[in-house]
């Protein structure tokens, strides 16, 4: 097994710069580890999420954060998810939009989640190999 966590970072939101985009994939992360937590799940997902895990001492593996619109990322997260992969929206009902002195806090679908057991899964690379490494 070599497991592997995707993030899919929305790149049409013009709001969305590092730092937001860097919160956005720690909302991604805490939610794939509840996902582990709440909903049932087959043998040898469970056991490539412990494996990912225990990639660093710190309790997290390899993650590579990729960059598409949301309406690529809602189909594509949605196929996957009837393939059988883990995988999920992120909704932030929180997303903090500046309009002049004035924050908003909306909310909005930011980016996406997808744990693969194997990275090099062929179903996985048809759709993962469409996005670009997040800017």
């Amino acid at each position: 097994m070599n497991p592997v966590l995707f993030i899919l970072m929305r790149t049409d939101l013009d709001s969305m710069g590092s730092g937001k985009a860097m919160a956005q994939a720690a909302h991604a992360g805490n939610a794939l580890e509840t996902h582990f937590e709440t909903e049932p799940q087959a043998a040898f997902r469970v056991k490539a999420f412990h494996e990912w895990k225990r990639q660093t001492p710190q309790g997290f593996g390899t993650t590579i954060v990729l960059g598409g619109s949301m309406a690529q990322i809602e189909t594509d997260v949605e196929w996957l998810r009837q393939t059988g992969y883990v995988a999920a929206i992120v909704h932030d009902p929180t997303y903090p939009l500046r309009d002049g002195s004035v924050t908003h806090l909306i909310p909005l679908d930011t980016c996406a989640y997808v744990f693969a057991p194997n990275k090099d899964d062929a179903y996985l690379r048809v759709v993962l190999d469409r996005y670009e490494l997040h800017p």
